[in-house]
């Protein structure tokens, strides 16, 4: 699945919303690896690694919109990542006395999976709000019509009568398990990656534990037992948080297509555009196969996951535009207005 459908002018509208795009846009992708680096500067000089006034200059320059980003995405297709050319463009800006101290004991990995923890834990609070909003209107839903009638169904077929409030708790209970994990997992998630090279932290001797818990202090992220450059479970736990997620949500887009409900809320569903419900329905069902390839590449890792952070980093980043964007929005929209 390409990330031209969440760039696209022309189709992205149908899927994403544009706060959730520009979370994993270049320039925001860019300016959180930018943030990891300040942070380790300055995590540094409080820790006596480097001097206090390098970290400041390192810090300074730490803004997206000093680099061209073409110019690094061609660097980037040379080197295999985008913080080796980013290393490299920032130690320049930061002259010499202070460019010494850029990147000082970390590895790519490092500041690549630090800020795809940023951008995650900015999508997920923004989603935490609307799936509350969605969480509400279903169970303001199944209350109102708890007592409207309506065919139950067995093997698809027709069979003893049900409600529909009870068909939209239906709807609701797997939302409100969506929501608990959510809640479960954010410690897990949000901490910092920080282990050098082979995760030791060897380059920083003594110091490496207490630049690891100065480093989670300066991005407000929880620090790990271990690092985790190589154990790709906090990966695997958000991707099937994804998936369950959305395979709850798509449940909300069928019956009304099909005309299931009360005869009202059935009439007022079908002045809604199916057209767009069916193309989204189509894009998440493409979308929990390529969670399937996710999991796969996320569980197969030894020592230093190049291909699994890599993948991480956009896969994840496009699950999270559609999944937590978009279509809960329209799923409030379709429920309270």
């Amino acid at each position: 699945m390409s990330m031209g459908i969440a760039s696209s002018e022309l189709i992205g509208p149908l899927f994403v919303r544009p706060q959730f795009a520009s979370i994993f846009s270049d320039r925001h992708r860019l300016q959180a690896l930018l943030d990891v680096e300040a942070a380790l500067a300055r995590a540094e000089a409080e820790c006596g690694v480097i001097p206090p006034q390098a970290a400041e200059t390192i810090a300074g320059k730490c803004r997206a919109d000093l680099f061209d980003i073409a110019e690094l995405g061609a660097a980037t297709a040379r080197a295999g990542n985008p913080v080796i050319p980013l290393v490299r463009a920032l130690t320049a800006l930061c002259g010499e006395d202070a460019g010494r101290y850029v990147h000082w004991g970390a590895t790519t990995q490092d500041i690549m999976d630090s800020a795809l923890v940023l951008q995650l834990r900015i999508v997920l609070r923004l989603a935490e709000g609307e799936l509350d909003e969605l969480i509400a209107a279903l169970a303001a839903l199944a209350a109102r019509h708890r007592d409207t009638p309506m065919a139950g169904r067995t093997f698809m077929q027709q069979a003893l009568p049900v409600t529909f409030g009870f068909r939209a708790a239906g709807w609701l209970s797997p939302l409100l398990r969506a929501r608990a994990r959510l809640d479960e997992m954010a410690p897990r998630l949000f901490a910092v990656q920080f282990g050098g090279a082979v995760g030791t932290l060897a380059s920083l001797g003594a110091d490496g534990l207490k630049v690891q818990a100065a480093l989670a202090g300066q991005l407000d992220l929880a620090i790990p037992d271990m690092p985790w450059h190589a154990a790709r479970d906090s990966m695997a736990e958000v991707i099937g948080f994804l998936d369950t997620m959305m395979r709850g949500l798509v449940r909300h887009l069928v019956p009304p297509m099909q005309g299931e409900g009360p005869v009202a809320e059935a009439a007022y569903y079908a002045t809604r555009n199916s057209y767009v419900r069916i193309g989204r329905v189509v894009l998440f069902a493409a979308l929990i196969l390529i969670i399937g390839r996710l999991l796969g590449v996320s569980l197969r890792s030894f020592a230093e996951a190049g291909l699994g952070v890599q993948i991480a980093a956009k896969g994840v980043g496009f699950l999270m535009i559609i999944a937590a964007g978009y279509l809960v929005w329209e799923l409030v929209n379709l429920l309270v207005n």
